[in-house]
């Protein structure tokens, strides 16, 4: 994540939590503030968040071959049928 307020992990944990709970994993209410990289639950959500990353990469990966393999599929596809309708043509002008 950027030093962006509104994407920090710091904003996103306070939007999508208590503030009570945020409170303890940021240690926001103390005069010693504790650095949230520190906290176990950051390295959680930022393990979630690599973990999803990959997975979306991965998916729209896969996605990207699929219509590749597809669109390859149909040029072969419209090539033999090509190749196929020139052959016959060929055979009907050799024959008697």
């Amino acid at each position: 994540m950027n030093d962006d307020p509104k994407t920090s992990m710091r904003y996103l944990l306070s939007y999508i939590m208590e503030p009570e709970v945020s409170i303890n994993f940021t240690l926001l209410g103390t005069s010693s503030k504790r650095a949230i990289q520190k906290c176990r639950f950051y390295g959680c959500v930022r393990n979630l968040a690599k973990l999803y990353d990959m997975a979306t990469q991965s998916y729209f990966h896969d996605m990207r071959d699929k219509v590749q393999k597809r669109h390859r599929r149909k040029k072969e596809h419209v090539e033999s049928s090509v190749f196929k309708d020139i052959t016959n043509s060929q055979e009907l002008f050799e024959s008697p």
